[in-house]
């Protein structure tokens, strides 16, 4: 998979790019750059940009819930940009973020993701 990650602390913001298949080791580099941003400030926000995007890894399910148990009172929101079809992924990521205001974006409406993103 190739995976891109920008981290913002000025914005509290992660932003990751992702295409392909998301792996074990893709959530490991994504859980060590939400931790550095973690210990910077006491939450972010996620923008997640989807591009050719298939899913996960079986074997990556593991990662993410650890994860998502670890972080997600401290994920203020996410938003997803992506396919239509990527709504699904929306639907099981709002599943692991329950307290994680989550909303998705069709590709064309990047900016307006990122508007939504640093709103609140």
């Amino acid at each position: 998979m190739a995976v891109t990650l920008i981290e913002s602390v000025e914005k509290k913001l992660l932003e990751v790019h992702a295409s392909a298949l998301f792996t074990e080791e893709d959530y490991k580099q994504l859980g060590n750059a939400t931790e550095r941003l973690l210990t910077k400030t006491e939450s972010i926000r996620v923008l997640l940009i989807l591009e050719d995007f298939h899913g996960w890894e079986m074997d990556s399910f593991w990662e993410r819930g650890k994860m998502a148990a670890k972080y997600k009172r401290r994920v203020h929101r996410m938003a997803t940009v992506g396919s239509e079809s990527s709504q699904d992924l929306l639907a099981t990521m709002a599943h692991s973020w329950t307290h994680t205001e989550v909303r998705f974006f069709p590709t064309d409406q990047l900016e307006q993701a990122r508007a939504w993103i640093e709103e609140a």
